[in-house]
């Protein structure tokens, strides 16, 4: 059996900096003024990062208004980071709120893959937006590209199962499946490994011990079981 799960992405620490644009009027400069220049670029770069710092400071300890005033500027600058954080924020304060929403949309836009899977939740369960699966599953598809393990999963579960209007595809399930149980999710590799297991033309009984003992091996408990209700071992398997 498919273990049914959506998951939502939590805190992300990283932060790059705000997007500082050189004046022109440096790009003509000597060597001197331009440096000295840089040296000022550094300076409001690392002022930017010690204040996101802080703001995931209050926020971890509940401060959610100086978490805000400290993240709010580098949002409204086009931080992707930031804004992400803000919709963290706003959604705590109010789940599923229009200010999360806009938030997370803003650091969708602008390539952040954690708030373009919250996107792609919010816009699949109907929180502050009507349900719209296409827009869904192109957040998700965006966000599982770079890389994004959770919105990998949760393409694979759409498509094993079909979901708002959308037919199943194991096919997609599979490729979308085996993409997060390379990034080592045992969730995925468990129903990976189910995938090959129940084909109905012709079980993949090697691909299925296979990704049920990765699974196993990452802590997932149920994955154990299955894999002593495999066939025994053919000969041949990798």
């Amino acid at each position: 059996m498919l273990r049914q799960i959506t998951r939502r992405a939590g805190l992300f620490g990283l932060f790059l900096g705000l997007p500082v644009a050189v004046p022109a009027a440096v790009l003509g400069a000597g060597p001197l003024k331009a440096a000295t220049s840089l040296t000022q670029v550094g300076q409001r770069v690392n002022a930017a990062r010690h204040a996101f710092r802080q703001g995931l400071a209050a926020f971890e300890i509940g401060d959610l208004e100086i978490a805000e005033r400290l993240w709010l500027p580098a949002a409204r600058a086009g931080n992707a980071d930031a804004a992400y954080h803000l919709a963290l924020l706003y959604e705590r304060r109010a789940p599923g709120g229009v200010a999360a929403l806009f938030w997370y949309r803003r650091a969708a836009r602008l390539g952040h893959s954690d708030a373009q899977h919250n996107l792609g939740l919010a816009l699949m369960n109907g929180e502050g937006v009507p349900v719209d699966m296409a827009q869904a599953l192109y957040w998700w598809r965006k966000a599982a590209r770079q890389g994004n393990v959770d919105s990998q999963y949760n393409l694979g579960l759409v498509y094993a199962l079909g979901r708002n209007g959308v037919r199943p595809d194991r096919q997609r399930a599979r490729y979308w499946w085996l993409q997060a149980a390379r990034h080592g999710d045992a969730a995925a590799q468990y129903n990976l490994a189910t995938l090959y297991a129940s084909e109905p033309a012709s079980p993949d009984y090697c691909q299925a011990r296979r990704w049920f003992t990765a699974s196993s091996r990452n802590g997932f408990a149920r994955a154990a079981d299955a894999l002593a209700m495999l066939p025994p071992q053919r000969t041949g398997c990798r």
